[in-house]
């Protein structure tokens, strides 16, 4: 725990040793084909997507069953900033995530379509529910103009790959 808060700027809100350790517990992971997907620079920052297979063995809940074991493939957005001579961790997600938070943050139409273009093997519908979850998340802080707003980028991303039952989800919520 306290090896990898160490790899996290002390100037972002960081996860907590105990949020840690939770995770750390809940299962034995094992980790494969860690691949640096691509580096986005930007200033004094870097977006690292990275994608890797996690073998996780986790305790069986059943006395006498064997362990459980997954498999999965994901890719996650790593952030840094240079602080000194050090590169250090100021946010770490999904890469779906990372996306939908620079759609919400672009300023013009033409900027968010320059991202999906960017990136079009993210424009999937693990980028419209992350869109959701974004809109969903401003309506139950009642700011409605960027609710309303992060449900018209979740009917544009919906409407472009063409998932109809997500799209009615947007003007539903629209």
């Amino acid at each position: 725990v306290a090896g990898y808060l160490s790899l996290w700027s002390t100037k972002v809100e960081r996860p907590t040793a105990a949020q840690l350790k939770y995770v750390f517990e809940s299962g034995d992971d094992t980790f494969s084909d860690i691949t640096v997907v691509r580096a986005f620079p930007a200033g004094d920052r870097v977006r690292v997507r990275v994608s890797a297979t996690r073998d996780r063995v986790t305790p069986a809940r059943i006395p006498g069953r064997p362990p459980f074991t997954s498999h999965s493939t994901t890719t996650w957005v790593l952030v840094y900033v240079s602080e000194g001579d050090d590169w250090k961790l100021v946010r770490e997600g999904s890469a779906a995530d990372d996306l939908a938070d620079r759609i919400a943050e672009a300023p013009t139409a033409e900027a968010r379509e320059e991202l999906l273009t960017e990136e079009p093997e993210l424009v999937n519908d693990a980028l419209i529910m992350s869109l959701s979850r974004r809109a969903g998340q401003a309506a139950q802080d009642q700011n409605y103009p960027a609710a309303q707003a992060g449900f018209e980028r979740m009917l544009d991303v919906a409407r472009r790959v063409g998932n109809k039952r997500l799209e009615g989800e947007a003007l539903q919520n629209l």
